[in-house]
């Protein structure tokens, strides 16, 4: 947090957003839930203050896992769909295509299966049909197994 105080007394308002976006994640990845909400929350707004769209869409995708993990199923919600907006905005398939498999597990949460069918089945066909996708594999062996499970709970109503 140290870096934090600096930065801000800097007037670095960029590289506070970033640093406050990769701190987030730390918290998360450290099961330090409302701590990553917290200074997640921050970093959002300081994203978004200094116009840095690819940074804020990809720390929208994390709060949403951050809310998944705190089981808030329609706050995840809203961040995967600010997420997926900011990605159209700046015309990154890759990054949204990643986002909708974040979106599929918040309808899934919430039990909408019609939603998180809806979502995935087009989303699948175009990941395949994209190159240089990171963790592509792993993406798709994600997407495939929520899809099958949207699917069966659907078949059970």
């Amino acid at each position: 947090r140290a870096a934090d105080v600096v930065l801000e007394e800097l007037g670095d308002k960029a590289n506070r957003a970033i640093l406050l976006m990769n701190l987030a994640r730390t918290y998360h990845l450290d099961n330090q839930l409302a701590q990553a909400l917290e200074t997640g929350l921050a970093a959002r707004q300081s994203l978004y203050e200094v116009g840095d769209h690819l940074h804020a869409a990809r720390h929208d995708c994390n709060l949403g896992l951050t809310y998944l993990a705190l089981h808030d199923a329609q706050a995840a919600l809203t961040a995967f769909q600010d997420s997926i907006r900011a990605y159209i905005m700046l015309e990154d398939a890759a990054g949204r295509i990643n986002t909708t498999s974040g979106l599929a597990m918040a309808y899934l949460a919430l039990e909408d299966y019609t939603a998180a069918v809806a979502v995935l089945a087009p989303a699948l066909e175009e990941l395949a049909q994209l190159e240089n996708v990171p963790g592509k594999d792993e993406l798709r062996r994600v997407m495939t197994e929520n899809l099958a499970k949207a699917r069966a709970a659907l078949s059970q109503i």
